[in-house]
């Protein structure tokens, strides 16, 4: 009987185990890593006293500072005696495909999660681009559109004064 089993539940851990590696970042609310860029992603592990290490990398159509962290997990260094020693390492699965797909370019599909936030950013930039006038009608606007462009610098293509 559990020669039967035991296959099985191999199958089941390697089938979830791929799922969870590539979870998509609107199934992660609240992890600090998943959906964060690979900078974004490296100054936190720093800020942690840890050590980045890339696993893993899907596509390569964009500069790795811009690729997302798909998935990762923590592990830590084992002395001889099997006791925990040293920093902390983080494995980072990277998905380095645009954020939302266009013709001959792979990336999120726009009826995705990911690809309806990836075009009402790209939205939200183009309105932006052309009427920069909200972001002088109050302090925490002009604020919001700083750290807007700040974070999507490639699509902001203005300089606020």
């Amino acid at each position: 009987m559990l020669s039967k089993v035991l296959p099985n539940a191999i199958i089941l851990t390697a089938i979830s185990a791929s799922v969870m590696t590539f979870a998509a970042p609107a199934e992660a609310k609240g992890d600090p890593l998943i959906g964060k860029t690979y900078s974004e992603a490296q100054g936190l592990i720093s800020n942690w006293h840890g050590t980045l290490v890339v696993a893993s990398i899907v596509g390569d159509v964009q500069d790795r500072d811009k690729c997302t962290v798909a998935s990762w997990r923590k592990t830590k260094p084992l002395d001889g005696s099997g006791k925990p020693s040293g920093p902390s390492s983080y494995l980072l699965n990277l998905n380095c495909n645009m954020l939302l797909a266009d013709s001959g370019s792979p990336g999120a599909s726009a009826g995705s999660p990911e690809g309806r936030n990836r075009k009402g950013i790209e939205k939200k930039a183009a309105h932006l681009n052309k009427d920069q006038s909200w972001c002088y009608e109050s302090k925490k606007q002009y604020d919001n559109c700083v750290n807007f462009c700040a974070k999507y610098d490639d699509l902001c293509h203005f300089t606020l004064s």
